[in-house]
């Protein structure tokens, strides 16, 4: 990536749950937060029955801007399945683009720059509202950790909800995403 571009490769899983091979049209387009087209790609592919299949599609984001903790820049990648000219299938994807690497010396750094992060650990419940997802409820506890100077999520023993994942990118949050809080030992 360089401040003239970034590629960005996007793998699409394609599912055929009909019995019979099915010959398709991927066509994915780029939109930036304003909803201009950036990039596109399509991509042809014979998917065999009852079987799921993956696409790599490479796109050139001319001019890219970055996703950060302060300015949490989000593009729209939706990819679209045509089957024999006729749209079966679409899935929008909202992503950042950014860079990150961990340094000894200097820690943690995003898109170049050295970044402290000031994180906490969130677990899935809402205190008194419970574990059942409540969007508004979320949005108003990262509200109020921005405010604090959180910068960074780490989802305590269990995966988030895809809502928590989905907040956290369009309001510039980190997230350790941690799959679960033990290994088996043999």
């Amino acid at each position: 990536m360089t401040a003239d571009s970034a590629r960005v490769t996007i793998r699409t899983a394609i599912r055929n749950a009909s019995h019979a091979d099915q010959p398709i049209t991927l066509r994915t387009v780029v939109y930036d937060a304003a909803g201009k087209e950036v990039a596109a790609a399509a991509s042809e592919a014979r998917v065999p029955r009852d079987s799921v299949t993956e696409t790599a599609q490479d796109l050139i984001v001319r001019s890219p801007t970055l996703w950060s903790v302060e300015r949490p820049y989000l593009y729209r990648a939706v990819s679209r399945v045509t089957c024999r000219g006729i749209l079966c299938d679409d899935y929008a994807t909202p992503f950042g683009v950014r860079t990150f690497s961990f340094d000894a010396g200097q820690g943690f750094i995003l898109n170049g720059t050295r970044l402290k992060i000031r994180g906490v650990c969130m677990h899935h419940d809402l205190g008194s509202l419970g574990a059942a997802v409540n969007t508004r409820a979320l949005e108003r506890q990262l509200q109020i950790m921005k405010a604090m100077g959180v910068n960074a999520i780490r989802t305590s023993h269990n995966p988030p909800a895809p809502e928590l994942l989905d907040l956290a990118d369009r309001m510039g949050f980190i997230v350790m995403d941690e799959a679960f809080d033990m290994w088996k030992k043999e």
